[in-house]
């Protein structure tokens, strides 16, 4: 699955529209930027992006994407 899609399908239930999902590799690590904008369109607060870091991590979790 690829990860812009499996963002989207946990966020937006939440409330929250995925603008980008990149990964980025530096040596053996790998980052995930996460872009995310309310669905509401009101301003994007860190508790939001708190909610949507800790639902993507767990889904990135469960799918195992970079073995």
């Amino acid at each position: 699955m690829e990860l812009m899609q499996a963002a989207s399908e946990v966020l937006e239930p939440l409330g929250y529209e995925v603008l980008e999902v990149t990964v980025g590799v530096a040596g053996k690590s790998r980052r995930v930027l996460l872009r995310i904008d309310r669905l509401d369109e009101a301003r994007v607060g860190i508790d939001d992006v708190a909610k949507a870091s800790e639902v993507f991590g767990l889904e990135l979790d469960r799918l195992d994407p970079f073995p």
